[in-house]
């Protein structure tokens, strides 16, 4: 997950929902508020992401390309004082940190961009769905040069989603 921070903008609320399909199998999808502001925030961070991996050096080798890869993958692109709101229809458990694959983390920066320590326990109020909802922090030094977080979700019964860790098969 890049960060936007040089580019300035209102914050936003991005939705991740997790699905359970028919298979047994986890799936993510990422709600902007509008698809304009989707498609913005990937153009505006496509070439800064680029150019830092090629910088950073890389110690995680995995053994087949990324899902990252996959040009349906959903990234989820935030900023400080961005809200991510995680839903599903099923209590789950929650946990973001650094995404190793694109390139190393950078010393002193946050394991995640919302200060949390560990995993994090869905909560529902009422009838709607289980959700953890974080807002960036802005009290970070270092967390937009970080740029590179992913979360798993687990789900009891199921196996984990980790939409940055799994592999891609595609070309």
């Amino acid at each position: 997950m890049p960060d936007v921070n040089r580019t300035p903008s209102p914050p936003i609320t991005v939705v991740i929902k997790i699905t359970a399909d028919g298979h047994g199998e986890l799936h993510d999808e990422v709600v902007y508020p509008t698809a304009q502001i989707g498609k913005d925030r990937h153009d505006i961070q496509k070439t800064f992401w680029n150019d830092q991996i090629k910088k950073r050096p890389k110690t995680l080798k995995l053994p087949a390309k990324p899902h990252a890869h996959d040009p349906n993958h959903q990234l989820w692109i935030v900023k400080k004082g961005d809200t991510v709101i995680w839903q599903c229809d099923r209590e789950f458990m929650l946990h973001v940190d650094y995404n190793l694959e694109p390139c190393d983390s950078l010393p002193g920066t946050p394991r995640n961009p919302f200060g949390w320590e560990g995993v994090q326990k869905s909560k529902r109020e009422g009838t709607g769905p289980h959700q953890v909802t974080g807002i960036v922090r802005s009290a970070f030094a270092a967390d937009k040069d970080q740029m590179f977080y992913k979360f798993t979700a687990f789900v009891d019964g199921l196996e984990p989603l980790d939409p940055d860790g799994s592999t891609y098969h595609g070309p």
